[in-house]
């Protein structure tokens, strides 16, 4: 093609020559350029798959390579050696809410993230594909950027629990014929949650979270009249070597009421990860827990004088280990959720007991005294519904509504050391990230 021009051109003379030899310069340039970019291309690839200390996906900002001025531009110009791109990892971009589940803030995905985006500036047809370890990791990070939290959280839950026993007598009426056993009515009593954390931009965190229960159940009584007498109660310790009693014959009224008190406390280090489609939050630590109760009955005559007494208290304090684990799954409607959370501890720690015997209008007073060494199990469950809300890109905050069941082994009860608890109802909570 070359040839024909400049035989073309032949009755030109010497511009026919000067254009022939601008031709082949041209095309000698164009051939080194092409070259360089070639060779640019690999440099991209081999950066790519031998990644700085900085994580890729912790890299928000990119520079894109620098290169000279175009080669034809400069004759006798040498081949330019390109810049390896550059990467600032920054600081964390702000709070990324699990529970609001709403966007998270954080600034766009690096290049290599975006299936559609191209690498380091180069076109995606010239440059190597992305490697499969690169994918999952920017999958990943996809997944915990849209409901990690970054920086404090904390919430209030109101709970409205109602205490159950193994052994719930308030007292018994033995008539001839069998026998009545009367238990305490126990209501729905409200119950404060409290918890307050740090959580890092990686999932890691710390929790402190404070529990506490208080009920004075109501009254019980009954009058010994004829054909249901005596009336009585009777309460057992130290495993059934201590047993003290207080009845009411014929004339006499009995009456009964119970008092208890559950506090926790709860210190925990915390992971939030992705499983599946769910978002979990795990969590490991101490419980301290201290558990009172008090128990009295009193036997009155007919003129409201007292004859007899009989009371029982319990104090227990102890620390165990303690584990948690609260799972969440987005629903149809974007911000409602599926909640479920649970929690296990051991308490080892020292229980007394206190049992007080009064007979004859104070004629005899009697007091039994026993401390053991004891090791109670906690077990809790709930299972609800929630919505989340972003607060602007740096804060959230969520409500949530369901049902919470616990169980406190051997933990005591009214007139027995051994008895467990049971605590169940409503929960309704508010949470705050910021």
């Amino acid at each position: 093609m070359q040839i024909r021009q400049v035989q073309r051109n032949d009755s030109r003379g010497a511009y026919g020559v000067a254009d022939h030899m601008e031709d082949v310069t041209m095309m000698k340039w164009m051939t080194l350029a092409a070259v360089s970019f070639l060779t640019s291309c690999g440099a991209a690839a081999q950066w790519q798959h031998a990644p700085p200390a900085t994580p890729p996906y912790a890299s928000t900002r990119h520079t894109a390579p620098a290169y000279a001025a175009p080669p034809y531009a400069a004759p006798q110009h040498a081949i330019p050696q390109q810049a390896a791109p550059q990467h600032t990892a920054p600081a964390c971009a702000g709070p990324r809410h699990a529970l609001a589940g709403g966007p998270c803030g954080h600034a766009a995905e690096p290049p290599w993230c975006a299936p559609s985006s191209p690498v380091a500036g180069y076109p995606m047809a010239s440059c190597p594909p992305q490697p499969a370890s690169e994918r999952l990791r920017c999958d990943l990070e996809r997944r915990r950027r849209q409901w990690v939290d970054c920086g404090w959280l904390g919430g209030f839950e109101f709970l409205w629990l109602r205490a159950s026993f193994d052994q719930d007598v308030a007292l018994v009426i033995d008539p001839p014929v069998g026998n009545v056993l009367v238990p305490f009515d126990y209501s729905a009593n409200f119950s404060p949650r409290v918890w307050l954390g740090l959580q890092s931009c990686s999932g890691l965190g710390f929790r402190t979270t404070y529990f506490g229960f208080d009920e004075d159940g109501p009254s019980r009584s009954a009058a010994a009249v004829a054909g249901a007498t005596p009336v009585y109660v009777s309460v057992n310790g130290a495993d059934g070597n201590l047993t003290r009693n207080a009845t009411a014959n014929v004339g006499e009224t009995l009456s009964s009421a119970h008092w208890l008190q559950i506090q926790a406390v709860d210190l925990e280090a915390t992971h939030a990860i992705v499983w599946a489609e769910f978002r979990t939050l795990l969590g490991i630590g101490i419980r301290i827990g201290d558990i009172d109760q008090a128990f009295r009955a009193n036997v009155t005559d007919a003129g409201g004088m007292l004859q007899q007494a009989v009371g029982n208290t319990l104090d227990f304090t102890g620390a165990g280990p303690t584990l948690s684990a609260e799972l969440t799954r987005d629903l149809g409607r974007k911000g409602c959720q599926l909640y479920a959370s649970g929690r296990t501890s051991l308490l080892i720690g020292d229980i007394e007991q206190r049992i007080y015997e009064m007979k004859g209008a104070f004629t005899t007073e009697l007091e039994d005294y026993a401390e053991q060494r004891k090791t109670i199990g906690n077990l809790e469950l709930a299972l609800g519904l929630q919505y989340g809300q972003s607060i602007g890109r740096a804060a959230g905050a969520f409500a949530r509504v369901g049902y919470e069941a616990q169980w406190w082994t051997e933990a005591g009860g009214p007139v027995n050391a051994t008895d467990s608890i049971g605590l169940h109802g409503v929960a309704f909570a508010l949470g705050l990230n910021f």
